[in-house]
C-alpha cells in the first residue's frame, strides 16, 4: 500500500464534472476523494467522516469558502485545509489563510492546477505532523510539570528561618543534605552560607535577599551552590518576611529545593527536540508564501497603471521580492539552515528575470560559471539581491535597440573562505561618468550598500566593451 492511499480528501466543488476529473486523478495518485457539491454538503460530510485534508473551492452556492473555512476551523481546527481560487483571487486566498487555511491553490486557464494537488497535500500533511508533535511536546512538558509539582509536596524539600536580630540561620536536614554539610561543619550565618554559594552568584542572590528584607518583596531566586565536594548544584529558594510593629523585617521563613536534575531533564529535552528544525522549515515555507502573495498584489497594481514609468517601478520591486522569496524556498526544500547552494538558486532566478524582461535567447545569451558553492544565510539575501540588480540592470540597459550579445554570470571560491560573484556584458557599456556610489539609479545603489555594508566586501567595476562587475567576501 502506498504512502497516499490511506489519505482521505473531500473536494468541495459545485462544478461536479470538474470535481470528478479531479477525484480521477486523485484517485491513480493513490488518494481517497470524497466530492461536495457545495459548503452545506461538505460541513456535513466532515462532521460525520474522518477528513485528512479538505479542499474548499471558493465560488459555491448557498456558502462561500471563507464562510466554510471558518466553520470547519471552529469545528475542527487540527484539518488541514487549502482553498481553490480563480485568477485573479489572491486576496481572497490571503483571507482565507487568516481563517485558518493552510494553503491555496490558483485555477489556471488550461485547468491543471490539480495536477499540484498532490505536493500542496503533502505539505499540508508534514504542517499537521509538526503541529501534532509540536502539541506533543507541549503536553509532555505540562506534564513533566504536574509531575515535578506533585513531586515537590511529598519530596523532601528544606526549610530554613533566619533570625535577623541574632544573624542565627537554621537549617533543616534535608538542607544540610542539598548543600553537602553538617550541623558540625556549617557555622549557621548568613556569611556561612553565602561561601556554600556558587562565587558567581553571590552578588545576584545577596542583592535578591537585601531587596525582600529592605522593600518587603518576594524573595524568589534560582542559583547554584558549590558542595564541599567540588560538584555544583542548582537551587530554588523562596521565602516570606516576618514583620514587628514597626514594619521590620525580624525573621525571614523559606525553603529551597534542589531543582539539579529537573533543569538538567529540560536542557536534555529542549536539546534532543527536532521541532526546532520543523518550525523554521514551516517559517521559511509561509515567507516565501508571503512574498509570493505580496508579488501578486504588486503584478495586480501594476496592471491598474499605465505609466512606464510606475510599471517599471512595480516590476522591480515584484523581482527583489522574488529574489528574497527564492531564497526561502531553497531553505524549505533542503532544510538546511545554515548554507543555501547557490548554483541551483541563481539559474531559478535567472529564469524569472529572463521571464520578467522578455529576453529574446535567440539575440541575447546567458553564460553561466558557477561553482558548487554553498553561502551561509546571512549572506544568502543580500547576495542574491545583488545578483538580481545586476541582471536585470545588464538585461535592461546593456542592450538597446534589440541589439545583441552575451550575459555572463560566474560564482567561485577564490579563498578557502572568500567567494567571488561576477556579472558581465559585452553590450553598450556604462558611461564613465556614472560613479555606482553616488547614482541615482537605485539598483547600483543597492549594489553598493549591500556589498560593502551586508557582505563587508568589496567592489569593482570594469569597462570598456561592456560592463563587469566584480564583488568579493567572505563567506
Amino acid at each position: 500500500m502506498g504512502k497516499s492511499e490511506s489519505i482521505r480528501i473531500l473536494y468541495m466543488e459545485d462544478d461536479l464534472g470538474l470535481a470528478r476529473l479531479v477525484q480521477k486523478k486523485m484517485k491513480r495518485a493513490g488518494y481517497i476523494v470524497d466530492i461536495a457539491k457545495d459548503g452545506h454538503e461538505g460541513l456535513s460530510m466532515c462532521r460525520e467522516g474522518h477528513y485528512d485534508v479538505v479542499a474548499v473551492d471558493y465560488n459555491m452556492p448557498g456558502r462561500d469558502g471563507l464562510e466554510v473555512i471558518e466553520s470547519i476551523v471552529s469545528q475542527n481546527p487540527m484539518l488541514q485545509i487549502v482553498m481553490i481560487t480563480g485568477q485573479g483571487d489572491e486576496v481572497t486566498a490571503v483571507e482565507a489563510m487568516k481563517l485558518g487555511a493552510g494553503d491555496y491553490l490558483v485555477k489556471d486557464v488550461e485547468g491543471k492546477y490539480f495536477e499540484t494537488l498532490p505536493s500542496v497535500i503533502e505539505r499540508l500533511l508534514d504542517r499537521k505532523r509538526l503541529i501534532e508533535e509540536k502539541l506533543k511536546v507541549e503536553k509532555a512538558l505540562r506534564e513533566s510539570e504536574k509531575f515535578l509539582r506533585k513531586s515537590q509536596e511529598i519530596a523532601h524539600i528544606g526549610s530554613w528561618a533566619m533570625d535577623l536580630k541574632k544573624n542565627e540561620l537554621k537549617w533543616s536536614d534535608e538542607v544540610y543534605r542539598i548543600f553537602g554539610l553538617t550541623p558540625e561543619v556549617f557555622g549557621a550565618t548568613a556569611e556561612a552560607f553565602l561561601e556554600a554559594v556558587h562565587p558567581d552568584d553571590r552578588k545576584r542572590v545577596t542583592l535578591a535577599y537585601e531587596a525582600a528584607v529592605e522593600n518587603h518583596q518576594p524573595y524568589d531566586v534560582i542559583h547554584r551552590i558549590l558542595r564541599p565536594d567540588g560538584t555544583v548544584r542548582i537551587v530554588h529558594e523562596k521565602s516570606e518576611e516576618v514583620l514587628d510593629e514597626s514594619g521590620n523585617t525580624i525573621l525571614s521563613t523559606g525553603m529551597v529545593h534542589d531543582i539539579t536534575e529537573r533543569v538538567q531533564a529540560e536542557e536534555e529535552l529542549k536539546s534532543s527536540l527536532k521541532e526546532k528544525e520543523l518550525l523554521l522549515s514551516e517559517v521559511h515555507h509561509r515567507v516565501k508564501n508571503n512574498m509570493q502573495v505580496i508579488t501578486s498584489l504588486l503584478r495586480l497594481q501594476s496592471q491598474k497603471n499605465q505609466d512606464e514609468k510606475y510599471i517599471d517601478i512595480f516590476k522591480e520591486a515584484e523581482n527583489r521580492i522574488r529574489s528574497m522569496a527564492l531564497i526561502h524556498e531553497k531553505i524549505y526544500q533542503e532544510k538546511d539552515f545554515a548554507n543555501i547552494k547557490f548554483g541551483p538558486y541563481i539559474k531559478n532566478l535567472m529564469t524569472v528575470l529572463v521571464g520578467s524582461y522578455g529576453i529574446n535567447a535567440r539575440k541575447i545569451k546567458l553564460k553561466m560559471e558557477i561553482e558548487d558553492i554553498s553561502i551561509g544565510l546571512d549572506n544568502a539575501v543580500p547576495c542574491g539581491l545583488i545578483i538580481n540588480e545586476l541582471l536585470s540592470n545588464a538585461m535592461k540597459h546593456a542592450f538597446p535597440e534589440g541589439g545583441e550579445g552575451e550575459i555572463k554570470i560566474g560564482l567561485r571560491v577564490i579563498n578557502p573562505d572568500e567567494i567571488e560573484l561576477k556579472v558581465s556584458d559585452d553590450g553598450s557599456g556604462m558611461p564613465e561618468d556614472i560613479d555606482i556610489r553616488k547614482t541615482e539609479s537605485m539598483g547600483l545603489q543597492l549594489v553598493h550598500i549591500l556589498t560593502e555594508n551586508q557582505l563587508d566586501g568589496t567592489l569593482a567595476v570594469q569597462r570598456g566593451r561592456g560592463t563587469s562587475f566584480t564583488i568579493r567576501f567572505k563567506n
